[in-house]
């Protein structure tokens, strides 16, 4: 194989028999800040977890970058915030050079396109939560470069919104980058200009699920309830790839899963202790006794009942309803 660059015509000619022959192998390194130009490769092994793993020159980009979440352990919703480098090996030096990939643009490009080969590695690097002085600590569970903005009409029906009825969908009201960030108290879907990061719309998300309701016609577009100064509208949102929608929805509901075992928890842990398991069960006497003697009944047990337990985007009202995962086959839209 050239060095850096794309497998010599001898090597592709080999065919399927051979595959197990073309396995290349990389090292997969967490990363905690962006490399620079040049780097040593063993200087890395102490920047952060180190792993190796085993590809086809053949695999896409956005494989070789789900592979190497998984290896790292990085979750699957994060995955459109993390940047990927090729750490290419300058001959049988420690030193290498790096290129970042951009998993957006390229991501359906074969990994030996950046020069990826048997001893490279690969270089990850999840973005650190921010700091913000006034909420404390901020970790980013999602974010898509590109969403688009409609505008709502009145529901028609209390069945739920529909996308078709938002008129032509090519004519959107907005289009930038969103955002969902999680504080110590609350999470926040957040929209946001692409370049200078100014904030269009925000809507803070509720476990219930009635901040957010996916259409019924198409898994990519939803209905958002954002606020401001205390003022609530709903508008539509719209992602360009059915993956992204796929991926949106799964950092809510994994958040929500998160928040309702914390809130299982405190409850647990206020009401009275369970009696212990290793103490005997208090015996109760369910006979009737009167002068004829004592009538049992087998099986005696309570009856009671239980207890059941400025902004044009403003102006507007609705509902919603909680999440559903995308249909496995819709019209896309």
């Amino acid at each position: 194989m050239a060095q850096h660059g794309a497998p010599v015509e001898a090597e592709v000619a080999r065919g399927p028999e051979n595959l197990g022959s073309r396995i290349i192998e990389l090292s997969v390194h967490r990363l905690s800040a962006p490399p620079s130009r040049e780097v040593r490769l063993g200087s890395l092994a102490g920047d952060g977890t180190r792993a190796q793993i085993k590809v086809l020159p053949s695999m896409s980009l956005k494989t070789l970058r789900a592979k190497t979440l998984k290896v790292l352990k990085v979750r699957p919703a994060t995955a459109a915030t993390v940047r990927l480098f090729a750490l290419l090996a300058k001959g049988n030096t420690d030193e290498a050079v790096t290129i970042e990939m951009d998993c957006d643009a390229d991501g359906g490009k074969e990994i030996d396109f950046w020069g990826l080969e048997n001893g490279s590695g690969v270089g990850v690097l999840k973005p650190q939560p921010d700091m913000d002085n006034d909420e404390g600590i901020e970790s980013i569970l999602y974010m898509c470069r590109e969403v688009m903005v409609y505008r709502v009409p009145p529901r028609k029906s209390n069945a739920g919104y529909r996308a078709e009825e938002w008129g032509d969908l090519s004519a959107y009201l907005w289009k930038g980058r969103m955002r969902i960030i999680e504080s110590s108290d609350k999470c926040t879907i957040r929209l946001e200009d692409a370049t200078t990061g100014e904030v269009f719309a925000q809507s803070p998300y509720d476990i219930s699920g009635t901040s957010v309701e996916p259409v019924l016609d198409s898994s990519r577009y939803f209905v958002l309830r954002v606020e401001d100064s205390g003022r609530k509208a709903y508008i539509g949102i719209g992602f360009a790839e059915r993956s992204d929608a796929f991926d949106f929805n799964v950092a809510l509901q994994d958040y929500t899963k998160r928040q309702k075992a914390l809130q299982n928890q405190e409850k647990d842990e206020g009401s009275a202790p369970a009696p212990s398991p290793h103490l005997p069960a208090v015996k109760q006497d369910l006979s009737i006794k009167g002068t004829l003697g004592s009538i049992s009944i087998p099986g005696g047990s309570s009856s009671a009942a239980k207890k059941s337990s400025s902004n044009p985007l403003f102006g507007s009202s609705g509902g919603g309803i909680p999440l559903l995962p995308p249909p496995p086959s819709s019209k896309r839209r």
